[in-house]
């Protein structure tokens, strides 16, 4: 039986991404009836347009003409602006009469019970990796608009769903301020929902994965996937922990290994801290980068101990009283370019306590050295944690991380248990099998996605590449006259702005 099928999608201007949402279009549910839902300009600010450039939206709007030539046979296209023409979306702003004053208060924001709050700050921060904004007139001029953005959204979907009643709706990722609505209404509904993701390959090529009825971040819907592929794999355990051990060898050796970028390139193996003491119990402390956490959302913020990591990190050391015991904070090497207070004031540390060591993020101290020589290791989510229970180390985990579940570390569920485990000298290693599944779900993406036809390929002019094309992306067959297309639009605005002024919204960047 055919189902009624709706896709939502506005981040056209993300090319590879809209790559992955053509591709899933053209290979899934291919007789379903479908509409497709997206914007001519009416969500603005957006993911890709945090400034609501209308050069942008011409580009986005080219871009996904362009794309739906390959498509357009077989969806019905619909737009958000059409469904809130007889909505006057500042006036239902108003009469909410949000008022906050922290992130805190932010995050109690909601609309129809759609958390807006949450996603508008998930976006703001991924945007400019301020995690402690100052909430002034500015930031709320332009963090107002956020809120408007997914108020409208609301009252679009709501609409289209009570018209059309589809049967299953489909997305892409689903965090941020133009996509949390709709995730959350076809929940609120209970209307099956597909989040698209991709699972990136190399740099220009993806997989394309599906979480059903959960966010990509869900650590509840990964420990479920990592746990299944374990028990439902065709190898055998020596296999499984031999492909597994794959991942943590190759991060040692500073490989890119299902990530997005290598971290430990500039540190020198084998080194260590100069004021190193082996007559004491060393632990380290490897934070992670505070704003990636704080922009996921509520699931992470639920499995915090702590507000921040900053407050976790001096609770610590203002309740450590052994002097035989001395802290090695690993700055995150992922902040070496933010210059916000909840990186550099972690600096400062080794000036307030004496019994800690700070290691900058651009320090080549190995990170494996640090562990291989750790006592214990704390972590806030990183990565490092699961690793370090790898190579045989006690870990104390403080905060969530999509190995939470699998009894990989210590996790204290008060903040007065923390200073027993860090006290207590018995304190064991975790068992390696979660470390082994965890390691073999994130080798094995192939199990759980699938390849994404769409890839993007180099154009060479005199063995020179130029640019880069995607087969969705052509006028004509052309992907040249695609871009120079892009060119003129680019070119029109610039000219049009050398005379009068694009009003744009300012993204406020103060911070603590």
């Amino acid at each position: 039986m055919n189902k009624k099928h709706l896709y939502y999608f506005n981040w056209q201007l993300q090319s590879p991404i809209w790559g992955v949402v053509i591709d899933d279009l053209i290979n899934s549910n291919i007789d379903d009836e479908i509409y497709f839902l997206s914007c001519k300009g009416a969500l603005n600010p957006c993911w890709s347009n945090f400034t609501g450039l209308k050069s942008l939206c011409e580009l986005c709007r080219f871009n996904h003409k362009t794309a739906f030539q390959t498509v357009r046979h077989k969806i019905n296209q619909i737009y958000v602006d059409d469904f809130i023409k007889d909505t006057d979306i500042e006036s239902i702003f108003i009469e909410q009469d949000y008022k906050y004053s922290s992130t805190a208060e932010i995050k109690k924001i909601k609309y129809k019970d759609i958390s807006i709050g949450y996603a508008g700050l998930s976006s703001y921060i991924s945007k400019t990796r301020n995690s402690e904004p100052i909430i002034d007139n500015t930031f709320k001029n332009y963090f107002d608009q956020l809120l408007k953005s997914q108020i409208l959204l609301k009252t679009a979907i709501d609409q289209v769903i009570d018209q059309l009643n589809p049967d299953i709706i489909s997305a892409f990722n689903g965090r941020v301020h133009d996509t949390r609505p709709v995730y959350e209404t076809a929940i609120q509904r209970n209307i099956p929902y597909r989040g698209i993701e991709s699972e990136v390959k190399s740099t220009y090529e993806f997989n394309r994965r599906i979480f059903h009825n959960a966010l990509p971040h869900s650590v509840d819907y990964h420990t479920y996937t990592c746990l299944s592929l374990w028990k439902s794999t065709k190898y055998n355990d020596e296999k499984k922990i031999e492909l597994a051990k794959q991942f943590y060898d190759g991060r040692r050796k500073s490989l890119l290994i299902r990530d997005v970028k290598i971290y430990t390139d500039i540190q020198i193996e084998g080194v260590l801290p100069s004021d190193w003491n082996y007559g004491k119990q060393n632990i380290v402390i490897f934070n992670s980068s505070e704003d990636e956490f704080a922009s996921i959302g509520d699931e992470f913020d639920s499995l915090s101990l702590f507000q921040s990591q900053e407050e976790g990190i001096k609770y610590i050391l203002s309740s450590t009283k052994d002097n035989d015991i001395h802290f090695y904070l690993r700055i995150h090497p992922n902040l070496k370019s933010v210059n916000y207070g909840y990186h550099t004031r972690l600096s400062n540390l080794s000036n307030i306590y004496n019994n800690i060591t700070v290691i900058s993020a651009d320090s080549h101290v190995s990170t494996y050295a640090l562990m291989d020589n750790a006592d214990k290791v704390i972590v806030f989510g990183s990565t490092t944690g699961i690793e370090a229970t790898y190579y045989g180390i006690p870990v104390i985990l403080l905060a969530g991380a999509f190995y939470y579940n699998l009894n990989v570390a210590y996790i204290p569920k008060h903040q007065d248990e923390v200073i027993p485990l860090i006290l207590n000298n018995n304190l064991k290693p975790k068992p390696l099998l979660g470390a082994f599944q965890y390691a073999f779900y994130i080798m094995n993406f192939e199990e759980y996605s699938v390849p994404v036809s769409i890839i993007a390929k180099p154009y060479k002019l005199f063995s020179k590449t130029i640019f880069y094309t995607l087969p969705h992306l052509t006028v004509y067959g052309s992907p040249v006259l695609q871009k120079l297309i892009t060119l003129i639009i680019r070119l029109k605005y610039k000219t049009i702005n050398f005379f009068v002024k694009e009003s744009q919204y300012v993204i406020p960047t103060k911070g603590i």
